[in-house]
């Protein structure tokens, strides 16, 4: 038999090889996973701690809303 046959896979293991050095490429130059986790940004929370404030201000966010868009809704 040629040596054609006896390796069918040598394109494939050059193939492989190729990627593997790729990946060990672009591993080596990402920084450690601790330090991209500690950069993580902070959510900006505004916890308002109680209900009736919560509720006064959706009720005062609703007038606002209301009042801009009065003028448009009797126009139709």
């Amino acid at each position: 038999m040629s040596s054609k046959h006896n390796d069918q896979a040598e394109s494939l293991r050059r193939k492989n090889k190729a990627y593997r050095e790729l990946e060990e490429k672009e591993s080596t130059s990402l920084p450690p996973r601790s330090e991209t986790h500690s950069k993580a940004s902070k959510k900006l929370n505004w916890k308002i701690r109680f209900p009736a404030a919560r509720i006064l201000l959706v009720i005062f966010l609703i007038i606002v809303v209301a009042a801009v868009l009065t003028p448009l809704w009797l126009d139709l």
